[in-house]
């Protein structure tokens, strides 16, 4: 009973400690998904596309302001001014030419000295000061820029709202006579955002820098934002400031917008967005964690149980086998430490005998190379000798293979002897003897693989040195030693050993040769 008791009071504390884990966790993964969602539409969806569509009406403006500087700069225009703006039709060609080469919504001309506008069509006025509708003209006349692009009704097509572009024309002296240039209807931008808007579900329009909203894909076109439900409280802070991201209410949605000047229209651009279908979203994800966490505490409690009622059972059968098992377990680890250092102790001589074996192969492979080669070389050369009928010759190199060959079995005796040192963990056996005669027969081992390459080799060496030390060690050190400076020095070069007392063995490389 007492068991049942605890068991219950586990379950009761875990299934509360589970189920208030995971609904904490899905309340602060839903807030913190609401404010990456907040942060994410703000710095980047909102920005991102209202960059793109600025980057859209800068692309349409660049070919309208490049056309229009064509056009100021045409030497048949300005010829046909200074001439005295005689045949209208050939302005009025020209003008039509322009429109259609380059598919513009309209092209005109006005000149500073009759005061006419010129378009594709004829002429169409004479423009005044004083006049609303052709302040644009003496603005242009007065601006220090060469062109400007701003936004008027089209009165040559029903006032329909065009984005012109107006360039100053200058005669070949740099005097000023007319302006010229293209527009763009307003209907092309209308198309960008009602494209965005379908592509990424924005809400995109323009103001005016006074609030009057000039394009806009729903009811609200014309209207005055400072007027408007919700944005009224955000519009002061929209109109004085160049770009701005922020937000207001309406009708219990949060809506997120994004606000930029464009200076070539003089008109502010807004990009805004709700939240409405993506917190639902998150919300449905809430709940549905929540339902999830409940049957997943449901599952584990469970699971939990029958775990336990079988972690007893089981525990009473361990804890009857645990003490023998204990006993048992210290002898075989007793056992085992007792194998384990006897394999270290055979590892460590197979690795000490592995590395004498390896060391003695190597030695072999190098030391033997060179005077098996040369025994090679001069039994050829003897053959060749006798071949020509050069007996002398021939005999003087057999005399110099026998030497080799006599030279050889000692280097074999040495290293024999070698091998045996080192397998039986003998250290070296030093002797007196003089290092004249040992460096005389270690020269004369390898004197045939420097001949082959033409290479000259001398020996400086005082007769009267004696030196205490492993003659076959000496002899494998420096037969080393003088089989790497042949291998290393070109053909027709010299070899240099020389010996001094109270110096080291060096090894210098140089244009000639080595030397030892």
């Amino acid at each position: 009973m007492k068991d049942n008791g605890q068991t219950v009071k586990f379950l009761l504390i875990l299934s509360v400690l589970l189920l208030v884990g995971f609904s904490a966790t899905s309340w602060i993964s839903y807030h913190v998904s609401h404010r990456t969602l907040r942060s994410q539409i703000i710095n980047n969806e909102l920005p991102l596309t209202s960059d793109n569509i600025y980057s859209e009406i800068q692309r349409d403006l660049l070919p309208p302001v490049f056309i229009a500087s064509l056009m100021a700069n045409d030497s048949f225009l300005r010829n046909w001014i200074i001439n005295g703006e005689k045949e209208t039709d050939s302005i009025t060609q020209f003008l039509s030419e322009t429109q259609r080469k380059y598919n513009t919504f309209t092209s005109f001309f006005v000149s500073e000295r009759t005061r006419l506008y010129y378009q594709s069509k004829g002429i169409l006025k004479t423009v005044k000061e004083g006049e609303a509708q052709d302040k644009w003209y003496f603005r242009v006349r007065q601006m220090k820029e060469d062109h400007e692009i701003n936004v008027d009704p089209d009165q040559a097509n029903q006032y329909t709202m065009t984005i012109f572009v107006n360039h100053k024309v200058f005669d070949f002296d740099g005097k000023y006579i007319g302006a010229t240039g293209v527009g763009l209807k307003v209907s092309d931008v209308k198309q960008i955002i009602e494209s965005y808007h379908k592509k990424f579900n924005r809400i995109v329009y323009f103001i005016t820098p006074d609030g009057k909203i000039v394009l806009s894909i729903n009811e609200n076109a014309n209207k005055d934002i400072k007027e408007l439900p919700g944005i009224s409280k955000i519009a002061s802070q929209i109109i004085n400031s160049r770009t701005a991201s922020l937000e207001y209410t309406l009708d219990g949605k949060t809506f997120y917008i994004n606000s930029r000047y464009i200076p070539e229209l003089n008109w502010i651009l807004i990009v805004g967005k709700s939240d409405e279908h993506v917190t639902k979203d998150i919300f449905r994800s809430f709940m549905l964690n929540l339902f999830l966490c409940g049957l997943v505490t449901i599952i584990v409690l469970f699971l939990v149980y029958l775990l336990v009622k079988a972690h007893r059972r089981k525990l009473k059968e361990m804890l009857t086998t645990e003490l023998e098992l204990k006993d048992r377990n210290n002898e075989q680890q007793t056992e085992i430490e007792k194998q384990h250092q006897l394999l270290l102790d055979q590892n460590a001589k197979l690795i000490q005998i592995n590395a004498s074996k390896d060391k003695l192969f190597s030695i072999i492979a190098h030391d033997l190379r060179s005077p098996l080669g040369n025994m090679t070389q001069l039994a050829a050369m003897s053959a060749d000798s006798l071949a020509d009928g050069h007996i002398a010759k021939a005999m003087e190199y057999l005399t110099n293979q026998k030497e080799l060959s006599v030279s050889t079995l000692k280097l074999f005796d040495h290293l024999f002897d070698w091998a045996q040192s080192q397998m039986s963990e003998m250290t070296c056996n030093p002797a007196d003897f003089h290092l004249n005669d040992c460096l005389m027969e270690c020269l004369t081992s390898i004197e045939g693989q420097a001949n082959k390459k033409h290479i000259a080799m001398s020996l400086q060496c005082p007769t009267d040195i004696r030196v205490n030390a492993d003659r076959n060690m000496l002899m494998t050190i420096v037969r080393n030693l003088t089989t790497n400076a042949i291998k290393f020095t070109a053909s027709g070069g010299k070899i240099d050993v020389s010996v001094r007392e109270g110096h080291r063995y060096r090894h210098q490389s140089g244009a000639s040769g080595n030397y030892l």
